[in-house]
């Protein structure tokens, strides 16, 4: 009832390689109603082309909390970590 009426934020961490981004992933994740799913584009075929890439967001963002990554129905964040070199 009480995470109904909340609107769920979108973020993306825009990072370079050893900038600190894990910790600050970490940090995010450590909220029971935040989740970052790390880096889902490290794999070649999730960004091949922009096809892939939507799909591979339509997945991660759909928020049927049984069977997407939100850690629970309350989530009131949710993002990625995305890599400047991908």
């Amino acid at each position: 009832g009480e995470c109904e009426c909340t609107p769920v934020r979108f973020f993306v961490i825009v990072s370079m390689q050893r900038s600190g981004s894990g910790w600050f992933e970490t940090l995010l994740n450590s909220h029971p109603n935040v989740s970052s799913n790390g880096e889902i584009f490290s794999v070649r075929e999730r960004r091949e082309d922009i096809a892939s890439i939507l799909w591979t967001l339509d997945k991660l963002y759909d928020l049927d909390w049984h069977t997407s990554a939100a850690k629970n129905e309350c989530t009131a964040a949710f993002g990625l970590k995305w890599m400047l070199n991908q």
